[in-house]
């Protein structure tokens, strides 16, 4: 009988499109040398020297950009690899799977280099997702390796893993050894003589005893030899409070920010490919777990929010003790407190159009029964949205933690009110100060009109309202001192539009304030768009 050999796989009828298929899998083939090459590439020649200054803030932000233009890069190179799988044909088999190899090492000496050291927990951190998977396959191509191919590959993948499972108190070397080290399973080296207290039972019930205590022994000293650990009795509500996950794969990056309330990470939506920024928020006891849950449902306000002057929430996540709520991406998270600050006050021509974009913003919310509840420059930002003309920015209002929605809608005579002491001292209306949390006193909307009066006294000075009064002082002036110092100093000089703006801000009556749509038709407030002088 005759044996049929293999010319060609998948060959097609037609001599050109034959061509030129084998042609496209040759680019491919290339592509992938060419993203390996590059990426190793930036590792070597665009890594800051390690001999350089650690307190230098600008090569400090150049390593950052560096190891964020470095994750990105693997990112694509783990998709591309596991894209040419689809390519691949037996005459290419062995190339294929040296390629892999070589890429997975690449990728094992990165985490090994780049990634902080696990700490002896079992989940993986965010640069491990796809990168395991990779492993993966090349050791199931691994048959097309020779022996040092593999035996390199091995190495590199045990450095990963050491590196990525980590361990508190041990070597995590320690970790891909077998676990019973000093102690053996088998009765000749385990001296243990088993008590059984019922000599009725049958012998076979009795054997089983025997085995059972057997068995708890070799764990107990497993145990005292930190060879295995122990499970805990704990209680479910203390690791995860009831709460709807998003409905997108996602993939943390890196540090951007860090305030009192959290931490603020770049994020990549890994559906869409979309960035965005995840702001965690961590609770250190368990008395802190219904304000955990009020929040979560605070954001799951203004999850459906979709305004050019406003950060878009795309959902929150409830874990154990903390509360990752995802947002919009808005570049460096350049605040406008930071830039009024760094620029000793802003022109009034940049305030009036910034705050023609926050009352927007703020109009939008009250429209939708949302009180902000911590409208200040921290919780503004401003992002870049055309690279060729870094001046055009679009202002956002973000920071949804301290918002409510009412129930009555903005403008009805019997409106619901919002309690509670929330939000920032200096930025804070009279009557939430008065608050207190006290069920028989409340605050709506115009609450938050103070608050754009008092970011606006921010653009001006450079400087908080009321500097250099804290908390304690504020209050004092507000609720203790005479009528004429009810409200903080106006900057000088400023022009009669923006003096009687800040007077119809300020106004110490919650229901003598003018609204968000009726302050947007004061003359301080009109104003021309610039973004039609760009093209």
């Amino acid at each position: 009988m005759g044996s049929i050999s293999l010319i060609k796989e998948k060959a097609s009828f037609h001599p050109s499109i034959d061509e030129s298929i084998t042609d496209l899998k040759d680019k491919i083939y290339e592509l992938r040398k060419i993203c390996t090459n590059w990426i190793k590439t930036i590792e070597t020649d665009l890594i800051p020297n390690s001999s350089s200054d650690p307190n230098n803030a600008s090569l400090a932000k150049i390593e950052r950009n560096v190891n964020e233009i470095l994750r990105v890069s693997y990112i694509f190179g783990i998709e591309l690899q596991n894209d040419i799988i689809k390519f691949m044909t037996q005459n290419r088999a062995k190339s294929f799977a040296q390629g892999l190899a070589q890429f997975s090492i690449q990728w094992c000496d990165y985490i090994v280099s780049k990634t902080d050291r696990g700490k002896g927990r079992t989940t993986r951190p965010w640069a491990a997702n796809k990168g395991l998977h990779l492993v993966q396959v090349a050791v199931a191509h691994s048959v097309h390796l020779s022996s040092w191919e593999f035996s390199r590959l091995v190495q590199a993948v045990e450095r990963c893993f050491s590196h990525l499972i980590g361990d508190n108190e041990h070597d995590s070397d320690c970790l891909l050894k077998p676990l019973a080290r000093n102690i053996s399973t088998s009765s000749r080296s385990l001296s243990f003589t088993p008590k059984i207290t019922n000599k009725s039972l049958p012998p076979r019930n009795r054997f089983d005893q025997a085995c059972q205590q057997f068995d708890q022994e070799i764990e107990k000293r497993r145990f005292k030899d930190r060879s295995i650990g122990k499970i805990l009795e704990i209680n479910r509500q203390d690791w995860i409070i009831a709460g709807t996950e998003v409905q997108f794969r996602w993939q943390l990056g890196l540090l951007i920010g860090e305030g009192s309330f959290g931490k603020v990470y770049s994020c990549v939506n890994l559906d869409t490919w979309e960035p965005m920024a995840l702001k965690i928020i961590e609770f250190k006891n368990n008395t802190d777990l219904q304000n955990l849950q009020e929040i979560a449902d605070e954001i799951n306000n203004v999850v459906d929010i979709n305004h050019e002057n406003l950060v878009k929430v795309y959902g929150s996540e409830l874990h154990r003790k903390e509360i990752f709520i995802f947002m919009e991406f808005c570049g460096d998270q350049c605040t406008l407190d930071r830039l009024s600050r760094d620029a000793s006050g802003l022109p009034e021509n940049l305030v009036r159009k910034y705050t023609k974009s926050l009352l927007k913003g703020v109009e939008y919310l009250h429209e939708r029964n949302i009180i902000h509840r911590d409208v200040k420059g921290a919780n503004i930002f401003l992002k870049s949205i055309d690279n060729r003309h870094p001046e055009k920015v679009v202002l956002k209002l973000g920071d949804f933690g301290c918002s409510i929605r009412l129930k009555d809608p903005i403008g009805t005579a019997s409106r619901d009110q919002a309690t509670g002491l929330r939000g920032t001292y200096a930025f804070m209306a009279p009557e939430v100060m008065a608050s207190g949390g006290l069920k028989d006193e409340g605050y709506t909307y115009s609450a938050d009109i103070w608050s754009v009066g008092c970011v606006v006294i921010e653009m001006f000075t450079g400087k908080r309202p009321w500097h250099p009064f804290k908390d304690e002082a504020i209050l004092f002036k507000v609720h203790l001192s005479g009528d004429s110092e009810k409200k903080p100093s106006f900057p000088v000089p400023i022009s009669e539009e923006a003096n009687h703006f800040l007077n119809c801000c300020f106004e110490f009556e919650p229901d003598k304030r003018l609204l968000a749509d009726q302050l947007l038709e004061l003359s301080f407030a009109k104003v021309v768009d610039e973004d039609s002088v760009y093209d």
